[in-house]
Parts: C-alpha cells; structure tokens; sequence
C-alpha cells in the first residue's frame, strides 16, 4: 500500500478529511443567517485550501459553488475588475461594457452578479476567493474598497455570496471594515480527531497504539498539516511491523522538522523582530520543555545576561501568545502550541544567534564576585542547622505539655462520584494480590514486565534486556504471566512462570501476534493476530498448539477478554467506522455491539462476577472508564476526570475495584479505584512510565 498520508498538496473531497466540523458549521450558520460576506484567516499549510475543498461535501441543496484562486494572478491596479473577469471566466458569463464599469463600479458589480447569479434566494452562489494575504487587507487599501463595494451589492443581492479565504493571523488585518467581518477560525484538531486523522488511512495495514496517538497530538500540536507529516513518517518507517508502539516516534524528531521548515520559517517571518527574540528565548529554556511565564523567561534571560525590561517581556510573550504562537494554560502559564516547532527553533534560531542578529538588547559581561564572595561558605547548610535545632526544641516542648490521654484521627467520608449498581458485598480488609504491568523509565527506555502487589508494594522488575515487553496478564492461577515480545524480531506472544523465569514463545508466526487474554480456567489464550493482513481474533492452547482464528472480517478486532464461564468473548472492532465493543459466543458466529458511540471505546474488561464490563472511552473528550451492565446497557463514567487520560482498566476478584492506568499525575501511573465511592490510589508515582496493568491472583 502506498502512503496514505498526503503532505505535499491540498485535500480534495475525495481524500480523507478530518476536524473543521466546528469551522464548517460556523459558516453554514452565517449563511442561514443572511451573511454574504465572511472571512477565512489560516497561516500557510492550515488547510485553508483543502477546507474550501470540501465545501462540496457540506453544501449541497441551495448552494453553488465558485472558486477563485487569486494567489496566481498577477497584482492590479484594480483588483475589482480583476475579480469580475476572474468569475467571468469561471462561470463563461460574458462582462458588460467597460464603460460602464468605468463611469460606476458599484452599479455595473451588481448588474453583473445578477446576470452571473440571478436574482432570486433559492440558490445561492458562493464565491470563494483564495487566497489574499492578510499585508493586502489593511485600511485605506485596494482589497477595502473592493470588500466593502461587495457588501453594498450583496446587501440588496441575496442569490450571492463571498467567502474571502486570506493567508496569516486575522490580528494582522489593519482594516476595521474587513476584521468585522464574520469570521471562521479553525482550532487545533482534539484527541479524537487525531486519532481519526493517524489511524483512518492506514486501518487495513498498520494500527497504532494510543499512546503514540497521544504523542503525535502533542508533537504536532493538533495541527492536521504537522499530524500528516508525523503519520508519513512513521509509515514509511514502520518496516515490516503493522503494529507502532510509543518508541516509534523517537527516531522520527528531525526528519519532522525538515519537512515543516517551510511552514515554521513562513511563522518565523511572520513575527516581529522583538517577538522572534522572546519565542527564542522561550524555547531556549533548559527544563522548562515548552512550559513557562513571564517570570520565568525574565529569569532566564537575566541569568544569560541579556538587558531586557520585564514590561517588554509581558508585551512580547502577549502578542506571541494571541497570534497563537503559545497557548495559555492558565495562571500566567504558557506553553508552545507545538513541540515540533519549539524543537525547530531550538535547532535553527538559538538564541544568542537572534541577540546577534537583531541587536534588541544588550549582552552584560558577567560581574566578577566580591572577594569575600569568593569564600565558600554554606549559608543553606547552615540556615537548615538553625531549622533543625529549633525543630527540635519545639518537639521536646510539645511533648512535655502532651496530654497522656488517648486520641483519634479526625474521620473523613470519601465521595460518592457515580452511583452504578454494587458488584457485590463489601471487600472488608482487603487481601494483596498480584499486579502485572508494563514499565520503562523514560521515553528512550525499552518496555518490560513488572510485578507488585496490590498495594503497591514489593515492586519487582521481569524482564530486561534491549527487546519491548508488554501487555502482561497473569494466568487464572496466578503462576503464569502471557505478555507480548518483539524479541525475535517481530510481536509474539510468549508464557513465563511469575517470577519471569522460563520465557517461551507460544505463537511463532512471522505476522505481529498482540493482545492475549487467559480463558477462566487456564487452558486456552485468545490473541488478536496480523496473518490475514489485517487484526483478527485467534485463540489457542495454553502451550501454543492449535491456533484457530474465530472472526473473519475486512475490519480490525484486537484486545479479547474472557467471560467469567467461558463461553464468550468480548473485544474491540472498527467494522463501523470507528472503534466499539462487541462480544460473541465461541461456539457461534452472531455477534452483538455493545456500545454505540462516535467516539473510541476499547479496553474492555469484564467483572469476575459476570455482572458488569468496564472499558475505556472517549466520549466525553477524554479517555475515561466507562462501567456498564455486560450487555453495554446502563454506561456510567467512575474516573470523571477531564483533565486527565484514564485507560486499560482490569478487576479486581472482589468485584468492587479496577486497576488502571492514567496520567492525572502529570506522568503515566497505575491506579486503583473502588467503583461505588470513587476512591483511588496511585499505586506507583514515580516518574518512570507505568501502563497496561493487570489484577489477578
């Protein structure tokens, strides 16, 4: 298959085109509301060109559709006569006499529309202007008088309408006239979308995990045209592999950067002089990975001794931010709005370069220490003594006025977050168990298995070595760990005993192999397998022998999981449109959906008990863990929270609780929750990498 991912011209309406669903209503409603002549502002490469395109696929009864692109024509003394020509040579409608035009432009525009469009409102011809620079829109202009000529004409001419498509940030506009028009603005595309946009294309040969999604999101900032070269990338990279984990974006930083040059100078140019030394800066900060203040840029600066007053900075970081260069994040926070092009600018404007080159600020030498400077005496050592000492004496003076009686904590209630029927009795005290998961220590790191206890405790790496290990479930028994490994060259799926002795590889086929799920009673193993060139579900025996696939489908179905009496499967399947949760009967062919979301569902897991199934879900804008009765009905969200990612959940043999993993924490931890209260616990907190994790024996 060649790829899929389309970098190096416009999208028609034929290609795949995700996000600007928002954008698209925005003009349909101001067309319904009688509007004729509205704005589209996007930098170069934002899809202005292929959003214009797809207006086929949009409008359709009432709606014609003109396209204008007067990025290829040559400047005019008089860009409005340009304009009637261009849209004669369009529609083959020939102009009036030049006189005319000549002794009123305005009378002789409308007379020539209505010829062109007619006069009545049933249909409306929507010419589309593309693309005018934003430097060509400033008052007292050419490109004024033309726009404001337009809305004269449309005003008494409902049977026409314009669409001006201009190139730069709509805060670059100096025409009040022109920036009152109606505009639409795009945003970045969300999770979902990017998820759409990545996985889509490419569906029938590669799928690719969540958390490279999320990656490649934050990479490319939600910019479509930056996700398509990430996507590109990593296609042609992927080998033989149909599988892509979080590493694969590693190797792929500077080729990215290469391949948006041209988008990210076009930004740089854009910028004022001032502007282009503060993003320097910004992006220069050691630590700081794109996330910073005003304070902490006028830190930065003053430790690189380079002169610049505070005030400037706030003016400077205040301009960058609402030309969308950084994104506000909330308490005087700013962030780029793209990694990949903080990456860029690190690369190609250093900082002290930009100082050179534009002279904005004076370089001070620095000053050389006072000579009693230059002893080294430890104030913060010796202010921690004085600390210590007045600690201690505090403590003796509260323990001789203790009171000898008993006490006890204050008692605390924890909330109630989602009301779902009870599972089952309560737990009491709770017995440990075993908990397996996926770790590695940094992003560069490989993956290996890990086990703990319920608690948290007894941590105790099983693998190592310079292969990825994932995905480990413990056997019914509790004296078996299946998990996935790229140790041969391709993902197996391979057995080893609970302390991570005896690794055998159960699948041996050249096709990836990924997903294992243990039956209820330890004999079989139902995996999701790449050798139908495309994701379908298998299971076998627990020794590897006799693989038998179950699902025969052009769609992809991965991540099965056992019901409690073993007869059933349920798992995750893309057969409409995107990913939803079915379940089936191994000793039949019928299926059911389970869900019925436009948004992802994935991960399912179902109670030990039976009653219930617990599984992972975007549809409230974020991976949440959705608990339902085990037909689907009754979803309910137990994690509710929306600034944070929730994923992978698997039960505990009480029935009361879930593992799963999350980045609330600012990084990615194992959690457990009781279902019925909401109470959670971080089980890892560290700053390693923890996900996948499973509860068993």
């Amino acid at each position: 298959m060649a790829n899929p991912y389309i970098i190096d011209r416009p999208l028609t309406d034929h290609d795949w085109f995700v996000g600007r669903e928002k954008s698209f209503t925005q003009l349909l409603q101001f067309l319904t509301d009688g509007d004729r002549m509205l704005l589209l502002c996007g930098r170069r490469y934002s899809g202005k060109t292929s959003f214009i395109n797809q207006l086929p696929n949009v409008l359709r009864e009432g709606y014609r559709l003109a396209y204008i692109n007067w990025d290829s024509m040559a400047e005019s003394e008089d860009p409005f006569w340009e304009l009637l020509a261009a849209i004669s040579d369009i529609t083959k409608k020939p102009m009036l006499d030049t006189q005319s035009y000549r002794d009123n432009p305005y009378v002789y525009g409308l007379n020539y529309l209505k010829l062109v469009c007619g006069q009545g409102t049933r249909n409306v011809t929507l010419f589309c202007l593309d693309s005018l620079s934003i430097e060509s829109l400033h008052a007292d202009g050419k490109w004024e008088t033309v726009i404001t000529t337009l809305q004269d004409i449309l005003a008494s001419l409902p049977s026409a309408a314009f669409l001006v498509v201009a190139e730069g940030h709509p805060l670059g506009i100096t025409s009040h006239a022109i920036a009152a028009l109606p505009q639409i603005a795009f945003r970045p595309l969300d999770e979902q979308e990017v998820e759409d946009l990545v996985g889509v294309p490419a569906r029938s040969t590669l799928v690719y995990d969540y958390e490279l999604i999320r990656q490649i999101g934050g990479l490319a900032g939600g910019d479509p045209y930056l996700v398509q070269i990430i996507a590109k990338l990593l296609y042609d990279n992927r080998g033989t592999a149909s599988w892509l984990g979080p590493n694969a974006i590693d190797t792929i930083g500077e080729p990215a950067q290469e391949l948006a040059s041209p988008a990210f100078e076009a930004l740089w140019e854009e910028a004022t002089p001032q502007a282009r030394t503060m993003i320097a800066a910004f992006a220069a900060m050691t630590g700081h990975h794109g996330v910073g203040s005003v304070e902490d840029v006028a830190l930065y600066l003053h430790r690189e001794h380079i002169q610049a007053p505070k005030t400037e900075i706030e003016k400077t970081i205040t301009y960058l931010a609402d030309r969308d260069y950084l994104v506000r994040l909330g308490g005087g926070v700013l962030q780029f709005k793209s990694e990949l092009f903080r990456l860029w600018l690190r690369h190609n404007h250093p900082l002290m370069d930009v100082i050179d080159e534009y002279h904005l600020y004076r370089r001070t030498r620095a000053r050389k220490p006072a000579p009693w400077k230059l002893h080294n005496i430890d104030w913060v050592g010796i202010g921690l003594w004085v600390a210590a000492v007045a600690l201690v004496a505090g403590i003796i003076v509260l323990w001789q006025s203790r009171s000898t009686g008993l006490f006890r904590m204050t008692h605390f209630n924890v909330s109630k977050q989602t009301a779902i029927p009870t599972a089952g009795t309560g737990a009491g005290t709770p017995i440990l168990t075993n908990i397996v998961y996926q770790g590695k220590l940094d992003s560069s790191a490989n993956w290996h298995i890990y086990i703990m206890r319920s608690d948290g405790s007894d941590v105790l790496e099983l693998t190592t070595g310079e292969q990825n290990d994932t995905n480990p479930v413990l056997s019914p028994d509790g004296q078996k760990i299946a998990f996935v490994s790229d140790r041969d060259g391709n993902r197996e799926i391979y057995v080893m005993g609970i302390d991570g002795s005896n690794p055998v590889n159960l699948t041996r086929n050249v096709a990836e192999d990924w997903t294992p799920a243990w039956s209820p009673d330890g004999r079989y193993i139902a995996f999701a397998s790449f050798r139908d060139s495309n994701w379908e579900l298998y299971v076998m025996n627990a020794d590897g022998s006799r693989p038998a696939r179950l699902t025969d489908n052009v769609s992809s179905e991965y991540s099965p999981a056992w019901s409690p009496d073993g007869k059933s499967l349920v798992y995750v399947s893309d057969r409409d449109g995107n990913l939803e949760i079915y379940s089936r009967k191994l000793e039949a062919t019928e299926e059911q959906r389970l869900t019925d979301n436009p948004a992802t569902d994935q991960s399912p897991a179902w109670s030990p008990d039976g009653r219930l199934l617990a599984w992972a879900s975007y549809r409230d804008g974020n991976m949440e863990i959705y608990v339902a009765n085990a037909d689907g009905t009754n979803p309910q969200n137990v994690t509710e929270d929306p600034i944070s990612d929730d994923q992978g959940p698997s039960w505990a043999s009480d029935n009361q609780q879930i593992v799963f993993y999350s980045n609330r924490d600012h990084g990615w931890d194992i959690y457990t929750l009781e279902i019925t209260t909401g109470k959670r616990l971080n089980l890892t907190s560290s700053q390693a990498f923890e996900q996948l994790p499973n509860w068993g024996k």
